[in-house]
């Protein structure tokens, strides 16, 4: 196992009781998740130079790592862990936690950590010498590029892994939905427009939480997708049902039509500004026009 950290500097990133012995954590499995989205030799190179920005993104991503690695070493983590906190004694007077109370924990930190790794993200974005040397920006939609950005639009519990999954469906909405009204000049004149760009992230956004509405791979809670590990007894409710997912997809794709026709009527009342631009033809001036296919 690596060791990517000491004992004393691990206090520093997340707190536990001053005797806690720090070799029960797998740092490996904590470094091996941020290394996933910033390479083991990106990261460390954010420790060597003097950029103050940076040194911040190494500072958020070694508290996420710790973070993950407790997370993913609960198994093996011989302390007890009571209603009090975390211990690595036995009282009397206290009790030793509920296993939902020890898969609570776990979330949290889960949560803590996923935040930091979008927020270093987006930090990273903006810093073209380091944005160049993440794959992870290669692989990802140009128009709606980082976790936060998707965040502002509909909640994903600024996990950098649902982000990743959404990716398939945010091109699949761009060439079916968006791309079938707008042709690729349209959609480049349309991103340099402030205004009409994030008309084209919501649409963006919209049209692949339909699509992943559909998919047994996305969990949806009542505001959010999240990557679900476990579905608790008291989570049915917040759950949401297939019949309610199906509801919810339809929204989101009422809604992706909404913002995207909000950028078509713009394009009409300054079409001067668009010559890219054509109407679509609909279904049935097709036909009488001669197009489609006959079936007799």
């Amino acid at each position: 196992m690596d060791y990517y950290i000491s004992k004393p500097d691990s206090l520093n990133y997340l707190k536990l009781p001053s005797a806690f012995d720090f070799d029960l954590v797998d740092q490996d499995l904590g470094f091996s998740k941020i290394f996933e989205f910033f390479p083991k030799e990106v990261y460390l190179s954010l420790n060597n130079g003097i950029n103050p920005i940076a040194k911040t993104i190494f500072e958020q991503l070694t508290k996420a790592a710790v973070h993950y690695a407790f997370v993913f070493s609960l198994p093996r983590i011989k302390v007890q862990i009571t209603n009090f906190g975390i211990q690595e004694f036995t009282q009397e007077k206290m009790k030793s936690s509920s296993w939902w109370d020890v898969r609570d924990l776990g979330i949290s930190l889960v949560k803590i950590a996923d935040k930091l790794v979008s927020d270093s993200l987006s930090t990273a974005f903006s810093i073209e010498g380091v944005k160049s040397e993440l794959p992870f920006f290669q692989n990802v939609s140009d128009i709606i590029s980082t976790p936060a950005e998707f965040q502002s639009i509909y909640s994903i519990n600024h996990s950098p892994e649902v982000f990743v999954m959404l990716q398939q469906l945010i091109e699949q909405s761009l060439e079916t939905k968006i791309k079938r009204i707008l042709n690729d000049d349209c959609v480049e004149l349309v991103k340099q427009n402030p205004k009409l760009l994030l008309y084209l992230k919501k649409a963006l956004a919209y049209y692949s939480l339909s699509d992943a509405a559909k998919l047994r791979s996305f969990t949806f809670l009542q505001n959010a997708v999240a990557i679900q590990y476990e579905e608790l007894p008291w989570q049915k409710s917040i759950i949401l049902s297939d019949l309610e997912r199906s509801k919810l997809g339809h929204r989101f794709c009422d809604l992706g039509d909404e913002n995207l026709k909000i950028i078509t009527d713009f394009i009409k009342k300054n079409s001067a500004e668009f010559p890219c631009y054509s109407e679509p033809i609909p279904p049935m001036q097709m036909r009488s026009a001669g197009f489609g296919i006959s079936l007799f």
